[in-house]
């Protein structure tokens, strides 16, 4: 019996990849042990067609629960996706499980980026300054500070109305090189 689940999905830092956590309930009250239970996951996952998995307990001091991360990997990222709704199916069945769910709503594809240093250095742009472009608008930039009076917050910048998801969008990201002008990612990479 397992107490309450939790999972991540797309934020892997594996391609196609998910990972699902659970978290046994205290051994007196379940009749499998954290072992067994892992084991009999992993032979599901094994059944889905072209994913792997990997499965790991981590010991807690107290041992009032064990918790279980479980990983499932592919080429395909549907399989993928497919395989881990699946599986997550298989321990909301599971007696004894709470909350188990998706830690993303909405899962989506990584964007890849491959640039192409010869267009970059034709337009003015060096690694670091595609790099630092692609930092803050991907995940923002936290380096500056608002003071007023005796208060400091941090400030975030990001751009507005930009889905990092979306390789459309994620082409469509315009740098400043260092002659002034404006070029779009989509001309020296491909995304």
């Amino acid at each position: 019996n397992v107490g309450s689940s939790g999972a991540r999905f797309g934020n892997s830092s594996k391609n196609n990849a998910t990972s699902i956590s659970v978290k046994m309930v205290d051994k007196d009250k379940r009749n499998i042990n954290v072992y067994d239970f892992s084991q009999q996951v992993k032979v599901e996952i094994m059944r889905m067609p072209g994913v792997r998995a990997r499965v790991s307990v981590a010991s807690i001091s107290g041992g009032a629960s064990e918790p279980i991360q479980l990983i499932v990997q592919g080429t395909d990222f549907e399989d993928v996706k497919q395989s881990a709704s699946m599986l997550l199916d298989i321990i909301r069945k599971t007696p004894g499980t709470t909350d188990a769910k998706f830690s993303i709503d909405d899962p989506r594809q990584e964007v890849q980026i491959k640039l192409d240093r010869a267009k970059m250095a034709k337009m003015g742009l060096s690694s670091s300054d595609v790099g630092s472009a692609l930092r803050v608008a991907l995940a923002g930039n936290d380096d500056s500070k608002y003071t007023e009076g005796n208060f400091e917050y941090n400030i975030r910048v990001g751009i507005d109305g930009f889905d990092k998801t979306q390789a459309e969008d994620v082409a469509r990201l315009t740098l400043l090189n260092k002659r002034g002008e404006l070029i779009e990612l989509n001309q020296i990479a491909d995304v």
